[in-house]
C-alpha cells in the first residue's frame, strides 16, 4: 500500500465538465489513446501550428525529462499538465506551467522527447472564445460537490498506510513506509493551493486583509506538517523504532480528534494493564493515559511497557497525578519539572470536603470525588 501522485486510472473528466460549466470553456480530449506515440505526437505538431488564438494546447509529460525546469522531489516520473505555445524560433517552444507559477522557452525537441516518455499520454484542447465569469449559484454548486468536510483524501490515505505498515501483524511492513510515502512531498506540496481558495473567497466576500493572511499561514504550517510528518515517517522506516509509531499517529490526526482511555476508568476492576490496553485498541482508542497509582505499580521490567503499547498503535500521552502544591521545591525538581506539561489545577467546595485529597482517597481504587471541584469554583 502506497502513494501515488500519478495513475493511469485517473481522469480529468470531473474538472473538464466543471470548467465547461463555470466558464463555458470547453475541454476536449486531443490525444487518441487508440493511436501510437509517435502518431499522437505528430497530431499534436499539426494542432500547435493551426490553433486559433483562442485555443490553448494543454500536453501532459514527464517534467523529470525536463532537467531546465526545478524537480526539487527529484520525481522520476513526475507526469505533469502544461501549456504549450509557439514562438518566432521554430526550435524553441514557450511552455507555460500555471499549476507552479513557471513560464518560459525550451528547445522543441527536449518537450517532445518529454512527451514521448511511456510514463505519460494525455493532452486536451481549451476553447476560450466565448469565456466567462462564472455564477454565483454555480460557484456554490462547485463548492457543494468538492467540498469535504468531514474527511481529506490524502490525510485519511495517510491514516491507512500508517495502519497497514505499522501493523505488529505486519513486522517486515515497517520497513517499506519510507517506500510507501516517496510520493508524499509532490502531494502535499498541492495544500498551498488552499491560498487561491482563501484568496476567492477573500475577494469576493470583501473581508479584510487580516483574517485572510492569518489563513495563509495557517496553509504554511500545514504543509511543514506534511513535511515533518514525512520525515517522521522515514525515521521510523531507517531506524526500525516502532515507539515513534505513537507520535506519527498523533502527527496525522490533524483533521481528526485522537481519543485517549484513562485508567482510572477501571479503578473498581482488578484488571491489569495488558488487557486495558487490548481493551483500548479494540474499541478504538488512541492511547492510555495512567493514573499515577497504576504508574507507580508498573514495575520498570514490566513487558507490557510503553514500547510494548506502540507496538499496539497506543501512546501514552499523560501520567495524572496529585501532586503537593505546599511543597514548591518537589515541582522545581529538575526530575520532575520536565516531564509536567500541563498542571491541572482542583479545588475543595468546602472545609468540610478537605478529606477528598488525603492520600488514603486520592490514590484508592474505592474513593471519592464528592467535593471535588475546578479551581475557581471552590474556596
Amino acid at each position: 500500500m502506497q502513494l501515488a501522485y500519478h495513475s493511469e486510472e485517473i481522469t480529468q473528466d470531473h474538472f473538464a465538465a466543471w470548467v465547461e460549466w463555470l466558464y463555458n470553456i470547453p475541454v476536449r480530449e486531443w490525444y487518441d489513446h487508440s493511436r501510437t506515440k509517435e502518431q499522437n505526437l505528430i497530431r499534436f505538431e499539426q494542432l500547435l501550428s493551426t490553433k486559433s488564438d483562442d485555443e490553448q494546447l494543454v500536453v501532459l509529460l514527464d517534467m523529470f525529462h525536463l532537467p531546465e525546469r526545478e524537480n526539487k522531489y527529484n520525481q522520476n516520473p513526475f507526469p505533469h499538465y502544461v501549456i504549450i505555445e509557439l514562438t518566432d524560433d521554430p526550435d524553441l517552444w514557450h511552455l507555460y506551467d500555471p499549476d507552479y507559477r513557471w513560464r518560459g522557452d525550451l528547445p522543441r525537441e527536449t518537450i517532445l522527447n518529454a512527451m514521448a516518455q511511456p510514463t505519460v499520454a494525455g493532452g486536451y484542447t481549451l476553447h476560450r472564445g466565448h469565456a466567462q465569469a462564472p455564477q454565483p449559484a454555480d460557484l456554490a454548486a462547485y463548492f457543494a460537490e468538492t467540498f469535504r468536510a468531514d474527511d481529506n483524501l490524502l490525510t485519511s490515505a495517510l491514516r491507512q498506510i500508517f495502519d497497514y505498515h505499522c501493523d505488529p501483524a505486519r513486522p517486515l511492513a515497517l520497513a517499506d513506509l519510507g517506500r510507501a510515502l516517496r510520493e508524499m512531498p509532490v502531494l502535499s506540496l498541492r495544500k498551498y493551493a488552499y491560498e487561491h481558495a482563501f484568496a476567492f473567497f477573500w475577494q469576493e466576500l470583501d473581508t479584510a486583509f487580516e483574517p485572510f493572511d492569518a489563513e495563509c499561514d495557517r496553509v504554511e504550517a500545514l504543509c511543514e506538517g506534511f513535511r515533518s510528518l514525512h520525515f517522521l515517517a522515514a525515521r521510523i522506516a531507517h531506524t526500525g523504532d516502532r515507539a515513534l509509531i505513537p507520535d506519527l499517529f498523533a502527527a496525522a490526526g490533524g483533521a481528526g480528534m485522537k481519543i485517549s482511555l484513562c485508567t482510572i476508568s477501571f479503578r473498581h476492576q482488578l484488571i491489569g494493564l495488558k488487557d486495558i490496553a487490548c481493551w483500548a485498541h479494540d474499541n478504538g482508542f488512541k492511547g492510555i493515559e495512567l493514573w499515577a497509582i497504576h504508574a507507580r505499580n508498573q514495575s520498570p521490567l514490566a513487558i507490557h511497557n510503553a514500547q510494548w503499547m506502540a507496538a499496539q498503535g497506543l501512546s501514552v500521552p499523560m501520567i495524572s497525578d496529585y501532586l503537593p502544591l505546599h511543597d514548591p521545591d518537589l515541582l522545581r525538581s529538575r526530575i520532575l519539572l520536565p516531564r509536567i506539561a500541563h498542571y491541572h489545577l482542583k479545588n475543595v467546595s468546602g472545609r468540610d470536603r478537605l478529606g477528598v485529597f488525603a492520600p488514603s482517597n486520592v490514590y484508592s481504587a474505592a474513593s471519592t470525588r464528592d467535593g471535588m471541584v475546578p479551581l475557581c469554583e471552590g474556596l
